[in-house]
């Protein structure tokens, strides 16, 4: 990117051998009468006159980089060379046409057009109507022609408009001209604001599209001076750097001096000045159109084919649809409301009961036709569905009532999920006995014919819960475990004693005292308890325990040869009568031979291992007794 200093490319015009251009560098540069070297400003450029042999030629430099210069004009000039187009001027561009400040620049040359720009002309013909009127024909056919090849200038002014003697047409400063084959590139060049329209600025990319704003702002202006030639001492065309409209103008159009003076002109002003306002209702100038089309187009009278909606009324809330057909309409209103040209349909959402009307309204050019739609807005559906059992139990001939009241609607039908419908009354009520799990849809139309509305309810079937819920002992003693075990089918959950539990499971208690436990189980139909007691058996307490002494029969005998005593002993017992709280024990041993008294394993009682305990220690204080007995020996 660069930027020069003007007076720095003018010192380097000057020196001859700064001058690199092989044909320029051999010429002679025009000079005004004060001797300083002749030049014009146009863009970011300046243009130099240079007589070459004899021949007039423009010298172009940019003092402003405007990005890829060389591509552009390469591109440019094969694409006019082969159009061979007589509004553009053979040019061509030098990559290292002149060194500014030790640094090589590019420049273009081509031959010098002897003419006046546009606004120069119509200053100079303001009072023959001919030739202006003949101006705006032949402007007309330019244009034209660019629109058949998609070419535009991109900075369309009268500056950049040159008329000969002969008042044909050149465009110069191709900076910013476009061909298809530049698609892509940058829109820099903006062009002065009094051609262009207020969203030029935001357009990014150059197109064919950028001069049909700046056209109809020339051919307005050609022709209203044509018709008026004050206009031009009344806005100071000559001293400006625009013709009749100012950007000013663009933001209020229609209240602007200038819209007033044109509109009082007639004949084909109104409908160009209507095109105007429309462009500048427009936010993105791709969408515009050239004039050229639309003045036939906005001649013509705008009709109303058809404009209706598929309803046959509208239900308060919903959203419809208004549907036409129109001809020849450059500008389309729903109920006031401005709506793009090409559209077809527009949405509606009423919002209150009674008789709504809508109003469409198109024009073309100054031309307009109305039509009305009226529409009756009324209720929604309502609907009421209700159901005397909404669960069976499987398997037992369960049956539920269905019961609704539908109002607003034009039919209603009756849908079950597995695919059966029928038409019913606007309320009634049905018997349903279904064998699994089903739901009833009731579907209303409502009164406009499109609007559907539906409710369902749902009837399940499903089978109780079945529930086994067991101990391993139903009587017990202290602290004994108890093993609880239970199997619970078609259950959504299981808890025992405020702890959820799986369906199936066990589960070891113990209890100090008698207990009910509760397995609660919950199914579709609500939550059934089963409870389970486990009873505790106190422990028996031994009160007294009497016992006779024994009787001794034989004698023991002691051999002094054998290491230890051989003791037997034949104990004859009355009968034991041990009295114990709640129970009652007899014992009636014949007769008992001790191996060794202090076990009693020859005595077998079935009976818990507590009593058997106290038993043995009674049995064991009897032993004692035995063994602190004299014996008389063998020797006395």
């Amino acid at each position: 990117m660069f930027k020069l200093d003007i007076e720095d490319i003018i010192t380097s015009v000057t020196t001859p051998k700064l001058v690199l251009d092989g044909l320029i560098k051999n010429g002679s540069f025009y000079t005004l009468p004060t001797g300083d070297v002749e030049m014009y400003t146009g863009g970011f450029t300046l243009v130099f006159p240079v007589d070459v042999k004899r021949e007039k030629w423009a010298f172009r430099c940019w003092y402003v980089d405007l990005g890829n210069l060389r591509g552009h004009f390469q591109i440019l000039s094969q694409v006019l060379s082969k159009f061979a187009l007589p509004y553009f001027c053979s040019f061509t561009y030098v990559d290292e046409g002149i060194v500014v400040e030790g640094k090589k620049y590019p420049t273009t040359r081509m031959k010098w057009i002897d003419g006046k720009n546009l606004k120069e002309y119509i200053c100079i013909h303001k009072n023959d109507k001919n030739k202006l009127k003949n101006l705006a024909n032949n402007f007309v056919k330019m244009i034209t022609t660019l629109h058949k090849y998609h070419i535009s200038h991109g900075d369309l002014q009268h500056g950049n408009i040159l008329v000969d003697d002969n008042d044909n047409l050149f465009l110069i400063d191709y900076d910013s001209v476009y061909v298809p084959e530049l698609q892509g590139e940058a829109d820099i060049i903006k062009g002065l604001k009094g051609y262009q329209h207020p969203k030029r600025g935001d357009n990014l990319l150059a197109n064919e599209k950028v001069d049909y704003f700046s056209e109809l702002i020339i051919y307005l202006s050609i022709l209203a001076i044509a018709e008026k030639s004050s206009l031009v001492e009344k806005y100071q065309v000559e001293d400006s750097e625009q013709l009749l409209f100012s950007f000013e103008d663009f933001k209020d159009l229609e209240n602007s001096q200038v819209y007033v003076d044109l509109m009082q002109l007639g004949g084909l002003f109104p409908i160009l000045l209507k095109i105007l306002s429309d462009y500048l209702d427009e936010d993105d100038i791709c969408n515009l159109e050239p004039f050229t089309t639309l003045v036939d187009k906005y001649a013509k009278e705008p009709k109303i084919k058809s404009f209706k909606t598929p309803a046959d009324c509208f239900v308060v809330g919903q959203s419809y649809i208004l549907m036409w057909e129109v001809d020849d309409a450059s500008n389309i209103y729903m109920n006031g409301k401005k709506v793009p040209a090409t559209m077809r349909e527009y949405k509606v959402h009423p919002l209150n009961i009674g008789n709504e009307s809508y109003e469409l309204k198109v024009e073309n050019g100054l031309k307009t036709a109305v039509a009305q739609l009226s529409v009756n807005v009324v209720e929604n559906v309502r609907i009421e569905v209700g159901l005397s059992l909404k669960k069976l139990r499987k398997s037992q001939s369960q049956a539920s009532l269905l019961h609704w009241d539908v109002q607003n609607a034009k039919k209603v039908t009756l849908e079950t999920t597995d695919g059966d419908s029928e038409l019913i009354p606007l309320n009634g009520e049905k018997k349903c006995s279904p064998d699994v799990s089903t739901t009833y849809t009731i579907k209303a139309m409502a009164l406009d014919g499109i609007t559907e509305v539906s409710k369902s309810v749902s009837i399940g079937v499903f089978a109780e819960s079945e529930v086994l819920f067991k101990a391993d002992k139903t009587f017990t003693f202290k602290e004994v475990p108890v093993t609880l075990s239970w199997n619970v089918k078609n259950a959504k959950s299981v808890s025992l004693e405020n702890e959820t539990v799986p369906l199936v499971g066990k589960k070891v208690v113990t209890t100090d005292k008698e207990k009910r436990y509760v397995l609660e189980v919950e199914d579709e139909f609500g939550t059934k308890q089963v409870p389970l007691t486990i009873k505790t058996i106190p422990l028996p307490q031994i009160k007294t325990v009497l016992l006779p002494l024994p009787k001794l029969e034989k004698t023991i005998q002691v051999q002094h040869n054998i290491p230890a005593p051989k003791v037997e002993l034949n104990v004859q017992m009355q009968e034991l009568s041990v009295d114990m709280q709640g129970v009652n024990v007899n014992l009636n041993p014949a007769a008992i031979k001790f191996a060794k008294l202090n076990s009693l394993h020859p005595l077998s009682i079935k009976i818990g291992s507590s009593l058997r305990s106290r038993i043995k220690t009674a049995i064991d204080i009897i032993t004692n007794k035995v063994e602190h007995l004299k014996f008389e020996s063998d020797e006395k």
